[in-house]
């Protein structure tokens, strides 16, 4: 089959890339993403006026590239999309490069140092319009001054990229010198934001200036603050690889010491713009904020009550194409097979961002004043363990937060064994539900499996009763009747049993929580309370009690309609 090669027009097709949609900060953190590929651990970034004719360069200490390397970087294209990639890369497309490069200026000139020496490129998309298309790049740095190609001849190696012909991608509408300041104060805040976890040492350590001041990192979760809600870490495995979900509630205004620290914590964009997901690639900010078009059948909107909801959520780099990374890596779009489970987490972190911002800040001192802050999670039915320790509890957070990776695994191993424990307390089951009110247990203190119940009446020795309460915390246990307990089998009753090893350290130490556990002579599970075993319950009575203070409420309300119906009908007696 005959063929024609159809190449396309450099100047066209360039000129079209300009218009891709990068903005100065955008363009720069493309940048930067080939530097922190390249291994580098510092990056200086310096722009000049020069005189309304603007000139941007961005320096690295990377590995640098010989001049092979180098000309494939330049290339259009790259290595693609398909290409695999390392843990370190940070590219995507093979594009970045040039097209963040040229969508603020254009001329682009790339000078690299290696043990080999320098070498250096140039694309200059005057000299493309001028040659009629042809892909011509031109060798060399196009006569950069030599006191800027000095900079990486200091470097033992590294990377230059130099901007001239800088028009922001404009044609003639050109930035005073005030509002040059004021982009220069974004990209600042910028990087700040897409490499904070580079900058503060949670990834690979990383050093930014712009001129010559050092970038600072902004976390949107404040992790370092102790009044935030965290959620317990989550994973999802979808297309692409497995996916890293936790969600953050800030703390309310009012928490704050000052306005500059409230404002400073809501963001570049504010707070209310800066609330929802934040998506991560090898830990570089992809997504800052939104919520991912979730929802439902309407979506999601950034609304006020929800503005202290942030969530994160890390991705490998091989599930950039279920993400659906654009060119900028900017946007991230989750993939459908995942949209539920990232919508179940959110709603729960919403819920959590409203109740701190209605209680206008109270919620962290309103928990410590009753002394009632809720550590133990109840699991749905068929989960491996009915009662689990939040890991997000404020308590459990701030001890981890104080101990080294020793003291971390010791204290995990201690929230373990103390989840292989009925959450009891003085005998009275800590969640109970679906029908309030008052339950008794009755037990025998001797009582053998064969015998009929003891009878009272006949002189059997007297029932011991122990009442506990129940509220609607938990649809399930309050359908427990403790006499069923001797029959449900040892994988039934999970982690609500302990081997019969535990008998002697109850008995040693009478203080024990009341548990169940399992009886090897009798081959069933006993209620050990005390470090002694009760005889099986005779009778199991559920009853409300009746409290006088309803009756007078209820005669309240009833006095109150009677009185308001026969005043608006003009009744009289």
């Amino acid at each position: 089959m005959p063929t024609r090669a159809v190449p396309p027009s450099a100047a066209a097709l360039v000129g079209s890339l300009r218009g891709v949609g990068y903005s100065l900060e955008t363009a720069i953190a493309d940048i930067l993403d080939n530097s922190i590929a390249a291994g580098a651990k510092s990056i200086e970034i310096q722009w000049e006026w020069n005189d309304g004719e603007p000139v941007g360069w961005i320096l690295d200490d990377g590995h640098g590239m010989q001049t092979a390397r180098l000309v494939e970087a330049m290339r259009f294209g790259g290595i693609g999309p398909e290409a695999k990639r390392t843990a370190e890369d940070l590219g995507r497309f093979g594009l970045g490069l040039k097209t963040a490069s040229l969508s603020q200026c254009r001329q682009l000139s790339v000078v690299s140092k290696t043990s080999s020496g320098l070498a250096s490129f140039t694309w200059d998309l005057d000299q493309l319009r001028e040659s009629g298309g042809g892909w011509d790049l031109i060798e060399g740095d196009a006569g950069l001054s030599g006191e800027i190609r000095d900079q990486v001849k200091s470097k033992k190696s590294g990377t230059l990229v130099v901007w001239r012909k800088v028009d922001f991608g404009r044609t003639s509408d050109r930035p005073s010198y005030e509002s040059f300041l004021a982009d220069l104060q974004r990209v600042d805040a910028h990087l700040g934001m897409v490499f904070h976890r580079f900058l503060a040492g949670d990834a690979r350590s990383l050093k930014v200036a712009l001129n010559g001041s050092r970038v600072k990192a902004w976390d949107p979760f404040l992790e370092n603050d102790e009044s935030i809600i965290r959620n317990p870490e989550q994973h999802i495995d979808g297309p692409g690889g497995r996916v890293r979900v936790r969600g953050f509630v800030l703390p309310h205004r009012d928490r704050f010491r000052n306005e500059t620290e409230f404002e400073k914590a809501g963001g570049p964009d504010g707070w209310t713009a800066q609330q929802g997901f934040y998506v991560y690639r090898h830990k570089r900010l992809l997504s800052a904020g939104g919520w991912l078009g979730l929802g439902g059948s309407r979506a999601w909107t950034r609304d006020e009550t929800s503005r202290l909801a942030r969530i994160r959520i890390d991705i490998p780099n091989t599930a950039d194409h279920d993400w659906r990374i654009d060119v900028r890596k900017a946007i991230a779009r989750p993939p459908d097979a995942i949209r539920k489970a990232l919508q179940r987490i959110a709603e729960d972190v919403r819920r959590k961002a409203r109740e701190v911002f209605v209680h206008r800040g109270q919620y962290g001192s309103r928990q410590k004043a009753t002394g009632v802050s809720r550590i133990w999670q109840v699991n749905p039915e068929g989960a491996k363990r009915r009662y689990t320790l939040r890991r997000d509890h404020e308590l459990i957070q701030l001890i981890k937060g104080r101990i080294d990776k020793t003291g971390f695994d010791l204290f995990e191993g201690l929230l373990d064994l103390i989840e292989r424990t009925v959450p009891v307390d003085q005998g009275r089951a800590v969640y109970l539900g679906q029908r309030a009110g008052f339950y008794t247990l009755e037990t025998a203190a001797e009582h053998k499996d064969d015998d009929p119940p003891p009878d009272p009446a006949a002189g059997a020795p007297a029932l011991e009763q122990s009442m506990f309460a129940a509220n609607l915390n938990d649809p399930h246990e309050s359908e427990i009747d403790p006499r069923t307990f001797a029959a449900k089998s040892e994988a039934k009753m999970g982690d609500l049993a302990t081997n019969v090893a535990d008998a002697k350290t109850l008995e040693a130490d009478p203080k024990r929580q009341p548990r169940l556990w399992y009886s090897e002579d009798t081959e069933r599970y006993e209620l050990v309370v005390n470090g002694k075993a009760s005889g099986p319950p005779s009778s199991f009575k559920v009853g409300v009690r009746r409290e006088i203070w309803i009756y007078l409420l209820a005669a309240a309300l009833i006095l109150t309609a009677i009185e308001w119906i026969t005043y608006h009908r003009r009744v009289t007696v």
